[in-house]
């Protein structure tokens, strides 16, 4: 769950999740996050898709190609992507260490407003804290560690939960 301490949410977001405060009154359950927002802030003009993968980097693959018309065509739409397949890549590969018998959830919804999406992977989870706050480098030989660094730089909103194998993200349209 998002915190003030433990995520990138603004002030507002990360507030409005913490008090729970949904349009019904109703308080917000564990493992409710940035995903419910759209029920909520703009129910009427949102697409939802969920996607389960494969660990393997092939599975994203077919996930771009799949998720590029549903999102359309603009510079937004092209950063979501380039989040999601940073994150999602990272869940493949760190999460579920290659493993064929885990998946990576991926949920996305579209609103008039703004793109999000989540990436849970079945692994054990990572300590964020330290990786979360680290500068993106471009000089130097290692072309790895970049992607929480990119996608930190490339969206509005970046909440890992706190055991660390599901991220949430959003970019505004």
């Amino acid at each position: 769950m998002a915190s003030r301490e433990n995520g990138y949410f603004g002030e507002e977001v990360c507030g409005w999740l913490l008090d729970g405060a949904r349009n019904d009154g109703s308080p917000l359950q564990d493992g409710e996050g940035l995903v419910f927002l759209p029920r909520s802030l703009d129910p009427a003009g949102r697409s939802t898709h969920s996607f389960l993968l494969e660990s393997d980097f092939a599975a994203l693959t077919l996930l771009r190609l799949e998720l590029s018309p549903l999102l359309g065509a603009s510079p937004e739409a092209e950063m979501f992507i380039l989040c999601l397949s940073e994150l999602v890549a990272n869940a493949i590969e760190h999460g579920n260490r290659f493993d064929p018998g885990r998946r990576v959830k991926v949920e996305v919804v579209r609103t008039e407003a703004y793109l999000l999406g989540a990436v849970e992977d079945e692994g054990e989870g990572f300590n964020w804290q330290e990786k979360v706050e680290r500068p993106l480098e471009l000089e130097g030989e290692e072309e790895r560690g970049r992607g929480i660094a990119i996608t930190r730089l490339c969206c509005a909103q970046l909440c890992y939960n706190n055991r660390g194998n599901r991220v949430e993200f959003m970019v505004k349209l």
